[in-house]
């Protein structure tokens, strides 16, 4: 096998995997959007972490629970 077909294989495993990631991400913010859309508040929960910094005179309420008004 040359560089060139060996290259091409390469090429085409790359773009398939990146293909499938991409339409399981699309998938992901489609659940995201009609979450967001059947709650009467907005109010939408995720798992995972958040970090959040900041510097400066600010205003607002940030509870234990990460809701943010």
């Amino acid at each position: 096998m040359d560089w060139t077909s060996f290259l091409t294989v390469i090429t085409t495993v790359v773009v398939v995997i990146t293909t499938v990631m991409a339409i399981r991400a699309m998938i992901e913010a489609k659940r995201i959007l009609k979450r967001i859309k059947e709650e009467e508040r907005c109010t939408v929960t995720n798992n995972g972490q958040v970090n959040v910094t900041n510097s400066g005179n600010n205003s607002g309420v940030i509870n234990g629970t990460t809701e943010i008004r």
